[in-house]
């Protein structure tokens, strides 16, 4: 599932660590990034879940880079549209279901 703000990378699968084991690191790493660990279910020891990067400071290509040296998944931080200001909330709905009101 893409993120808003961050680029993700699945290192490991949730379902191999133990319910409520997770925690997210953001000390002594490169700026804009954050480690999810957690506690693998078959040794009981700690492993790293999932890598996220900020998308303000990581790019997509760095991220990718990146997530790929730690054998994971990548998947970029999800495009969202900004509503200009001449375009209101309704009328962008409208567009984007194809409706004619």
């Amino acid at each position: 599932m893409p993120y808003p703000n961050f680029h993700a990378c699945r290192v490991e699968e949730p379902s191999k660590f133990k319910p409520k084991s997770f925690k997210t690191l953001t000390e002594n790493l490169p700026s804009g990034m954050r480690i999810i660990v957690g506690i693998l279910k078959t040794t009981g020891k700690s492993a790293t879940q999932s890598f996220r990067y900020d998308k303000k400071i990581w790019s997509s290509a760095r991220a990718s880079k990146h997530c790929g040296t730690h054998n994971g998944k990548f998947e970029a931080a999800k495009v969202t549209k900004d509503i200009g200001e001449d375009e209101s909330f309704l009328s962008m709905l409208i567009k984007d279901s194809g409706s004619k009101f």
